[in-house]
């Protein structure tokens, strides 16, 4: 699937294009990302003994990778992209995935630490508390942003790098940030307000709640996906066209008999 070259990101051309994917590709992306989905929803079963939460956060990032990465294939690479139909497979590619995932974690969790201590000393209500929040909310916003094409590059480019992001979506910022929050307010605005109504995350009904839901979260990677599609056309290319051969050695030469 390609798309013209834009001089702007068109941010409903991208939600309902990406809604339209995720639809066409409903049957490859449920049967993708159900084993997933499954293991995140079962390490989330709040009966849980306290003990084993090193192996559930384990087992959920894993399956986190598995989903996200599925997701991203299909919508972008298309079903054949993936090594396994059921979502059950781990590459180099994940693994790197992986790794960025927690190095980006980390350093947001480092980047916040040292400004929420000084509002914390400030005060949240003080004049240079709220200047000190403010700062880091745009901060905050403005970086994810620029890295919001990280993760879907990650899980199709092997050559895709964060100094090539960074730089990819700098005439993109305030309409990728505008993408985010519409793309996950649209999924976790009901989401919230539902299992409010049913019970928290820890009760049986909320946890009942929140399987179905994580289907929903395929939309905000749709998203992403069709934000990729449409600001790096050039760099799907070359995975495109090995995507291809190796799909036509798998299915070896035409024959002659008609």
């Amino acid at each position: 699937m390609d798309t013209p070259p834009q001089d702007k990101l068109p941010i409903t051309e991208t939600l309902c294009l990406a809604y339209d994917q995720v639809l066409a590709n409903r049957v490859a992306l449920v049967r993708g990302c159900v084993l997933p989905i499954a293991a995140i929803a079962i390490c989330r079963y709040p009966s849980f003994s306290p003990y084993l939460v090193p192996l559930q956060l384990l087992i959920q990032a894993l399956a986190g990778v598995l989903f996200s990465v599925t997701c991203y294939r299909i919508l972008i690479l298309g079903p054949g992209s993936i090594p396994n139909k059921w979502g059950v497979y781990f590459t180099r590619r994940e693994l790197r995935y992986l790794t960025y995932s927690v190095a980006l974690g980390l350093g947001a969790g480092g980047f916040l630490a040292v400004p929420l201590v000084g509002v914390f000393f400030l005060g949240s209500t003080s004049a240079p508390g709220v200047l000190l929040l403010t700062g880091i909310v745009v901060v905050l916003v403005y970086v994810s942003a620029r890295l919001f094409l990280l993760l879907p590059g990650l899980a199709v480019d092997q050559a895709w790098t964060l100094r090539a992001c960074w730089a990819t979506t700098r005439d993109h910022v305030w309409r990728l940030v505008a993408l985010t929050i519409i793309a996950g307010l649209l999924v976790y605005l009901p989401h919230t307000a539902l299992q409010h109504l049913l019970g928290s995350a820890r009760s049986t009904a909320g946890w009942l709640l929140s399987v179905p839901f994580q289907f929903l979260a395929i939309y905000p990677l749709a998203v992403g996906s069709f934000a990729f599609l449409f600001v790096c056309p050039a760099h799907l290319r070359p995975v495109r066209n090995a995507i291809t051969a190796q799909l036509e050695a798998e299915s070896g030469p035409p024959s002659d008999s008609l």
